[in-house]
């Protein structure tokens, strides 16, 4: 009766622990999203401490799409590298143990058996949802400067690069909105006669800047004369003149420079005085940068242009454009074994590429390869460890003079 009574308890106690286990798992196997955001070429750490308070623990941490999003990590800490736009499934498996003492019978006595150690293991798996966006590079008015008269309205033009970075939030301010005053959209009124610098703030740390200068004469009919009858002779006929020369003045463009990729395009806008008109619009050289009847500019090679707009009395005015390579696409870098191979989508008209490297984001760099036009790949020599960043850009030689485009988005990769 004794010796039954022993092996049922020890079977009611191997049903318990194996119940036990099965709801640890269970319960472990339970997906935690958690959403993150990282920029293209930068990296977020993630931190996952479940199960790490037994005797020991391994930690796998894997993406669900690694050319959108690479791991690196194997504790409780795990960096996440942006490759390119996407989401992507990062995954912590966690395999956890705890060892404790254990009295392992051999016989149906109490005297029967031996102290042992016996482990008991756990799992479970967080899954963390990453969004990786092309972060912003930089923030340019289409010009430094912007000529109004009073009452005029202008809606100013942001370019931000790249074209589908991850935009939050655009501010824009004045610096006397007495004298220009800027509405959230960007749309600049022009109120009397000054300066005034308007400013645009994106994500709350790229700034862009426009100057704005107000022409025109205010009409202070509320002003008296020593006669007590409103305005004295000589103001009115500062107030006429100014207004017929508002209407006949200095013809003008929206822009007096400008730069341009090839395949770009901008739009030209002449005024004369306060009256929009619409002259001759003519290029230096069609074949580097070609300007229709309304004024549209289109970037077709690189070199320096000049655009000028004559009107039918004779009045010229015009506009310098610069056009430089496209912005290189697709740059990747893949780690291998003692080398580092650098990838890219190649471009057209020009005469090669130039690598830069930094081991800061969005400063530092320097040029470490200069490579042909013919190529798409390029192989380097891993640097010593620590996290660094690279840019790629094309350039074209023309007259002696070297045009380079804009560098790419910054690639990052971490050495250990």
């Amino acid at each position: 009766m004794k010796k039954t009574s022993i092996i049922t308890f020890r079977k009611a106690l191997f049903c318990s622990f194996f119940l036990v286990l099965f709801l640890t798992f269970v319960n472990g196997v339970r997906a935690e999203a958690s959403d993150r955001v990282v920029e293209v070429g930068s990296s977020i750490m993630l931190t996952d401490n479940n199960m790490t308070n037994g005797s020991g623990y391994i930690k796998r941490w894997s993406s669900s799409n690694t050319s959108i999003a690479s791991t690196s990590g194997s504790g409780t800490s795990c960096a996440v590298f942006g490759i390119r736009p996407g989401t992507a499934t990062i995954s912590c498996y966690t395999t956890s143990w705890v060892s404790r003492p254990f009295f392992q019978w051999t016989g149906p006595y109490a005297s029967d058996g031996y102290w042992t150690t016996r482990t008991d293991y756990s799992y479970t798996t967080r899954y963390y949802t990453v969004k990786v966006v092309n972060g912003v590079q930089s923030v340019n008015f289409s010009s430094s400067s912007q000529e109004m008269e009073v009452g005029e309205k202008a809606k100013l033009s942001l370019i931000i690069t790249p074209s589908d970075a991850e935009v939050t939030s655009v501010l824009y301010s004045s610096s006397d909105s007495s004298v220009a005053e800027v509405a959230g959209d960007g749309e600049v009124t022009a109120k009397k006669q000054g300066t005034a610098v308007i400013t645009a703030s994106v994500n709350g740390k790229y700034r862009a800047s426009c100057t704005v200068t107000v022409r025109g004469v205010e009409d202070t009919n509320s002003g008296q004369n020593s006669n007590g009858s409103g305005n004295s002779s000589s103001d009115r006929n500062s107030v006429k003149k100014e207004t017929k020369d508002s209407s006949s003045g200095k013809l003008r463009l929206n822009t007096g420079k400008v730069t341009l990729q090839i395949g770009e395009k901008f739009q030209l806008a002449a005024k004369a005085g306060t009256k929009k008109v619409k002259p001759v619009f003519k290029s230096s050289d069609g074949k580097k940068a070609a300007v229709n009847k309304k004024g549209m500019v289109t970037a077709k090679s690189c070199g320096k242009v000049k655009i000028t707009a004559t009107l039918s009395g004779g009045k010229k005015v015009s506009c310098s454009v610069k056009v430089i390579p496209k912005k290189v696409e697709t740059f990747k870098i893949i780690e291998k074994k003692n080398k580092l191979l650098l990838r890219w989508k190649k471009s057209s008209k020009i005469d090669g590429y130039k690598i830069y490297r930094s081991s800061q984001k969005n400063d530092g760099y320097r040029l470490v390869k200069t490579v042909s036009a013919s190529r798409k790949r390029l192989l380097l020599k891993k640097p010593k460890t620590g996290t660094y960043f690279y840019k790629i850009g094309a350039f074209k030689k023309v007259g002696g003079k070297s045009y380079n485009g804009a560098l790419s988005t910054p690639v990052s990769v971490t050495i250990y």
